[in-house]
């Protein structure tokens, strides 16, 4: 995958390992270039400058686009929970309330804007994880399936 953007990354795909309260995490990272290529898209979110959702995001908003995004900036609710979380840090109430009638509207995903530290990320509700997983996983790069939940298990009846 990354020979595709070989022309736009500035570094190759390598961990970072940060330290937490439990010992460490890692994170995979990956550095862009800044490029001519990108600038229409960019004016698009950053019109004036200013983070924001253009309204044209229904087209931009691919199943392969939303993986990208979840690989990028999603999150599990828990270890128990199916429901997962769409960083939207940035972008205000308004444009996470937009996203979220977006993947409503394309795809059918139950999400909502929720607070989350003086800003709003979006919560997919455990009732769309098999659709949104059917959705996204057949993009997700096999380094990243640990970001996704596992799938329900569900208990056979006793015979």
């Amino acid at each position: 995958m990354q020979s595709v953007f070989a022309p736009y990354i500035t570094h190759a795909l390598y961990v970072r390992y940060c330290p937490t309260q439990q010992g460490y995490t890692s994170t995979y990272r990956l550095c862009t270039r800044r490029h001519i290529d990108f600038q229409p898209v960019g004016h698009l979110w950053y019109p004036h400058g200013t983070k924001c959702v253009p309204r044209t995001a229904h087209i931009w908003l691919t199943p392969r686009a939303l993986a990208v995004w979840y690989m990028e900036d999603g999150s599990i609710k828990s270890k128990i929970s199916k429901g997962v979380y769409l960083n939207t840090h940035g972008f205000t109430r308004d444009d996470s309330e937009y996203l979220c009638d977006v993947l409503n509207t394309r795809y059918r995903i139950q999400c909502w804007p929720v607070p989350d530290r003086h800003q709003y990320r979006i919560y997919v509700s455990g009732h769309s994880y098999t659709c949104l997983s059917r959705l996204i996983v057949p993009y997700f790069t096999s380094d990243m399936m640990y970001k996704w939940p596992p799938p329900r298990v569900t208990s056979l009846p006793k015979e």
